[in-house]
């Protein structure tokens, strides 16, 4: 009976110790399963973006990071107000402003952008930045695009001088309220020849106008250099022909010619130097403007 009862105590103590390893087990499982629901909450955060406040000192909370910023961290945030200033600032999580070290001028972070930043132990760099609506990187937004097929793709318009709400497009707002190439509506209306490759200001209060680039081609814009000087940016230039710098040498007498001046029996004058116009050739294409051999293709821009 003896042997009975203490086999009886044995298996009691061995299930009791069993029943503790489970008990150890699971709380082993729930604080592994607790880790990695945070590990997965955090990279879900990391996804996220933070409202930015601020202009050129900008502040956010971001969940991602609770207290310590980290070399490679990375944070994408809404930006609120287009930078006026080239000296750019972040704070995250009331952790100290540092330096947004490649914003080097004003209007480079545009109002509604989402822009993702990456910290490098001292400082942030800008690695994106985009236009959540479209995908479009902000550095294309009024970009000219020549493009070989005549489709648009999301977040593109043609250059047709269309009229755009400054809500709906506020990056591509943000960014021509400050450009040089935008003019009174009324006066572009006036001569869209003249003024097609300026934005206009549309109503004045809600909308804009794109450029009307449709047959014209495009010259780099001298920026002082003096090879195509007096002009503007995005002045129109009309065609032009240059002038033949030379003379027709004195010759007594022309016969009957079959080239591309046909002057029959007609003398110049004793000093060489006569001046002969031919409205229309025998030999080659003429029309009323220069040109080269070209290709017409699409002119777009994205939002």
């Amino acid at each position: 009976m003896s042997d009975f009862t203490d086999s009886l105590v044995a298996m009691k103590d061995a299930t009791e110790e069993l029943v503790q390893a489970k008990e150890v087990f699971e709380s082993i499982y729930e604080g592994y399963q607790g880790a990695l629901d945070e590990s997965i909450q955090t990279l879900r955060n990391l996804e996220r973006y933070a409202q930015a406040v601020g202009k050129n000192t900008l502040s956010v909370t971001a969940e991602a990071i609770v207290s310590d910023l980290a070399v490679g961290d990375e944070i994408s945030l809404i930006i609120s107000n287009t930078n006026d200033e080239a000296l750019v600032s972040l704070d995250v999580n009331a952790q100290g402003a540092k330096s947004i070290v490649n914003v080097t001028a004003a209007n480079q972070l545009f109002a509604g952008a989402l822009v993702k930043v990456r910290y490098d132990g001292t400082a942030f760099y800008v690695i994106e930045q985009i236009n959540p609506k479209t995908g479009n990187a902000v550095a294309d937004i009024g970009k000219l695009v020549t493009d070989t097929t005549d489709l648009l793709s999301i977040g593109e318009v043609a250059l047709n001088g269309a009229e755009l709400n400054r809500t709906e497009f506020a990056i591509a707002w943000a960014k021509i309220k400050n450009t040089s190439n935008l003019i009174d509506q009324a006066t572009k209306d006036a001569d869209p020849i003249t003024y097609g490759g300026y934005w206009g200001e549309g109503n004045g209060v809600t909308t804009f106008t794109l450029p009307i680039v449709g047959g014209e081609f495009i010259r780099m814009f001298d920026d002082g250099r003096g090879v195509d000087a007096g002009r503007g940016f995005a002045d129109y230039q009309s065609d032009l022909t240059k002038i033949p710098n030379g003379v027709i040498l004195r010759v007594s007498n022309f016969g009957n010619g079959d080239g591309s001046y046909d002057l029959s029996g007609t003398s110049t004058s004793a000093n060489g130097n006569d001046l002969h116009t031919a409205p229309r050739g025998n030999s080659s294409e003429v029309y009323y403007e220069t040109r080269p051999r070209n290709i017409a293709y699409y002119g777009k821009t994205r939002l």
